[in-house]
């Protein structure tokens, strides 16, 4: 008898510790834990830094049983990392969802940001000499047709631009060089990608390297033969060729 009441104590209490730890595992599952969500659709090749400084997630307690394995929990993981594929919103941001950032470009785009390729010859583009990271300011020439004349005309059209990528200080122009073309990739706003493609395409443009730091500038002003040879002041050449045009259409 005293055996079986000993038994039946041990066995009472191995149920209690059974049951015990059975309630300490519902209630660890049902433990909310806070982790990121997709609060909107995040397209492929979205960076971390953009999904942050836009909000485009929120920090949502779910219960530890219905976390997605790699779930991140830390705003922080999201630095230097890209989506690796397109996330919908409500979905829970997890590591299997981005890549370490490769693409010093990608990384560059936000908002209305575009990265555009621009071929230039070595002396038109600086090639070599320009380099990643640096500024540059844009020229743009054209060859206007006024009363059957061509008017070659000439400005700064922008100012301050980044370069995304160009060749390497391995193929430094100079004297017999040769001038092939070699694509340079410039950070400007989508009306600038437009307006570079139409003077790279219709005109000629040019590259001209800024300085590190402390650069400054003047307002952008054509130039003409007659602002050059005569000192003439470039909005009475603007005006005249504003007028010209203006007549022959």
């Amino acid at each position: 008898m005293v055996v079986g009441a000993f038994a039946a104590i041990l066995a009472g209490v191995v149920l209690l510790f059974y049951v015990a730890q059975y309630r300490d595992s519902v209630k660890q599952e049902q433990k909310p834990v806070a982790v990121l969500v997709a609060n909107a659709d995040i397209p492929k090749g979205t960076t971390g830094e953009i999904i942050g400084t836009q909000q485009l997630y929120t920090i949502s307690n779910i219960p530890a049983d219905r976390v997605t394995d790699g779930a991140l929990t830390d705003p922080d993981a999201l630095k230097g990392q890209i989506t690796a594929a397109e996330i919908f919103p409500g979905k829970q941001l997890t590591t299997s969802d981005f890549t370490d950032t490769t693409s010093t470009i990608t990384s560059n785009l936000k908002l209305y940001d575009r990265a555009v390729a621009v071929p230039f010859d070595s002396a038109h583009g600086m090639v070599g000499y320009v380099q990643k990271g640096d500024h540059v300011d844009v020229i743009a020439g054209f060859n206007l047709e006024v009363d059957a004349k061509q008017i070659p005309v000439t400005k700064t059209i922008m100012q301050n631009i980044l370069v995304l990528d160009a060749p390497d200080s391995s193929g430094k122009s100079g004297i017999g060089s040769s001038n092939t073309d070699s694509n340079i990739v410039l950070l400007v706003d989508d009306q600038q990608a437009t307006e570079l493609a139409f003077s790279s395409d219709n005109g000629q443009v040019w590259l001209v390297l800024r300085a590190g730091a402390g650069a400054t500038q003047h307002r952008e002003q054509i130039v003409t033969a007659d602002t050059i040879l005569f000192g003439l002041k470039p909005i009475a050449i603007t005006n005249a060729l504003r007028r010209a045009l203006k007549a022959g259409a």
